[in-house]
């Protein structure tokens, strides 16, 4: 079936729920087509699963029992009322009381609140029967239905006037994405996540790195969270992560702002926070108690919620009316902490009317880091300057300790296990390098003449260190120099676009340990004096350059060195 056929035959789905007298409202026939087109895809996960487990020889457990599945339901000649009657007194209670593993879990979360049935049943037949006719076991249509779902969320929230609860328009939610740039192996959340705009861009972006199936699981059941209080959004949100792929997403209904942002605990921060909060309300006393800075504005609340919900080097868009940026008492408080813990790199204006007919307020894009944890300015923390770092071993020798206040600005943050990095000549030709370790307080602060090299999930910090110390790749990175003469420097792009072979984190910890082994003995034999002319850079070297050119090397896959990486700067 084609776009154009699909398309046609959903909005003659919604032109017959328009005529039922349950579902005239737009709001009503979107939710209620939305949870029949979850129970017709759902179903087509579970066929999928169910033929995996058969392949591999092993068991599987449907979650909706055989009574209540679609294609036992819905293609059957029901008479008259039956059919109705079936759907709310059993098939809507039955899935309201799904228990005993996450996914039953996410269907009864979702039928929770389920509670429109159109009043004919002649009318509801006709739908299912359009329904019934997408094929989800094809990624055609799956992709399709997708791209019409969308379609009719945007047009919801245009003609219900509730453009800023259910969508953001798609140009700037792709933008924010693509300036975020979040990586496999970090988590993602929106905390105002309607229909999940932001959730889905961002999994199609990620998707997109996808290599291995442990990056596959990643992204199933690890990266994505939202929260959403209101029940046809959350509805909307869970059914658009599962028309795009995400089978099981994290969406919690739950108002954000009840949570004490005092005390969240680091296992509940994220990575990357991206969304479009509601601004313009005001909140109760109750809610204002749960923030330092107390506010009846919506905007500035979230606000502080979400620097709250970054963990230490995360990174955040949101977008927030201008009046944030710029008006005084509370916000002027909250806009100090911003400027003096977070690091606000880009602010984006956005013309007035952007939102309309939801909003005609003037908004701003907001893109922060935050780089640095909550602590006294007076906490201890370790500083390296250059002549710190030896180019010989690649260690940090005699590093100083500073008070945070010090050194918070003006000079480069790492944190334990980043690789720092020279950047300049002659220090990046001497190959000067280091993993940083055991950091005073786990943080540490240095020269602005390094790069930081954050590796991700797919890579340890021994195999991007012994990688970019090796002499080729220094030699490499010489023909990339920009800058005069004397004031050369690398810069970050060279490193985020240089592919390096990642074998799996087995094999680059056995190589590792066969390198360190080689270096161990070189060390102990220079102490005896029975090496002192042997170069350790070329021995090294030379080990490595053996295994990467061993046949097994040849098979493994091939990344820029910023897809690996969490961070680089």
């Amino acid at each position: 079936m084609s776009r154009e056929e699909l398309a046609n035959q959903i909005w003659r789905a919604c032109d017959i729920m328009r005529r039922d007298d349950n579902t005239k409202l737009i709001l009503k026939y979107v939710e209620h087509l939305s949870w029949l087109l979850f129970l017709k895809v759902f179903e087509a996960i579970e066929d999928r699963h169910a033929t995996e487990a058969e392949i591999a020889g092993r068991p599987y457990a449907r979650v909706v029992e055989a009574e209540y599945r679609w294609s036992e339901w819905a293609s059957r000649d029901w008479r008259g009322e039956d059919l109705i009657e079936f759907v709310q007194g059993k098939l809507l209670p039955h899935l309201r009381d799904l228990r005993g593993s996450p996914e039953r879990e996410i269907v009864a979360t979702v039928f929770g609140g389920i509670t429109t049935v159109m009043k004919s049943p002649y009318n509801l037949k006709d739908v299912i029967a359009i329904v019934d006719e997408i094929d989800f076991h094809r990624a055609e249509d799956v992709h399709t239905i997708s791209l019409v779902y969308e379609s009719l969320l945007a047009k919801m929230g245009s003609e219900a006037g509730l453009s800023g609860e259910f969508y953001t328009p798609r140009p700037i939610i792709r933008f924010m994405v693509q300036m975020v740039d979040p990586r496999i192996g970090e988590s993602v959340y929106d905390p105002a996540c309607g229909s999940a705009g932001f959730l889905v861009e961002t999994y199609l972006h990620m998707k997109k790195a996808e290599r291995t199936t442990r990056d596959h699981e990643i992204l199933q059941h690890r990266t994505f969270f939202g929260q959403e209080s209101g029940e046809l959004p959350f509805l909307l949100g869970t059914m658009n992560m599962v028309l795009h792929g995400v089978l099981r997403p994290t969406i919690v209904r739950q108002n954000t702002l009840e949570e004490n942002i005092r005390n969240i605990p680091d296992s509940e921060r994220h990575h990357i926070v991206r969304t479009n909060p509601p601004f313009g309300g005001k909140e109760s006393h109750q809610i204002q108690q749960n923030f330092p800075v107390q506010s009846q504005a919506t905007e500035l609340l979230f606000l502080q919620y979400v620097l709250k919900k970054l963990k230490v080097n995360g990174r955040c868009g949101i977008v927030l009316p201008d009046g944030v940026l710029f008006r005084g008492d509370a916000f002027a408080r909250v806009k100090k902490e911003l400027l003096e813990n977070f690091n606000l790199h880009t602010v984006v204006s956005l013309p007035g009317g952007v939102f309309l007919p939801y909003s005609g307020v003037k908004t701003n894009l907001l893109f922060l880091e935050r780089h640095i944890p909550d602590l006294p300015p007076e906490t201890p923390v370790t500083f390296v300057p250059m002549t710190a770092v030896d180019e010989e071993t690649g260690t940090i020798i005699a590093p100083d300790v500073r008070p945070l206040f010090e050194v918070r600005r003006g000079y480069t943050y790492f944190a334990e296990d980043d690789v720092i990095w020279a950047k300049i000549t002659p220090c990046m030709q001497n190959g000067k390098a280091a993993i940083a370790r055991d950091l005073e307080n786990g943080l540490g602060f240095g020269s602005t003449e390094f790069h930081v090299l954050r590796p991700g999930g797919q890579v340890i910090p021994e195999w991007v260190f012994y990688y970019v110390r090796r002499p080729s790749f220094r030699k490499e990175a010489t023909h990339h120099f920009t800058g005069s003469v004397g004031q050369q420097r690398v810069p970050v792009s060279f490193l985020e676009n240089y592919e390096i072979p990642v074998p799996p984190l087995a094999e680059q910890r056995r190589i590792v340990e066969r390198i360190e082994e080689i270096a161990s003995r070189l060390a102990e034999a220079r102490r005896l004096r029975n090496l002192a002319a042997v170069d350790a850079d070329v021995l090294v070297s030379a080990t490595f350059e053996d295994l990467l050119s061993s046949p097994g090397a040849r098979l493994w896959p091939e990344y820029a060195l910023g897809q690996v990486l969490n961070r680089t700067t």
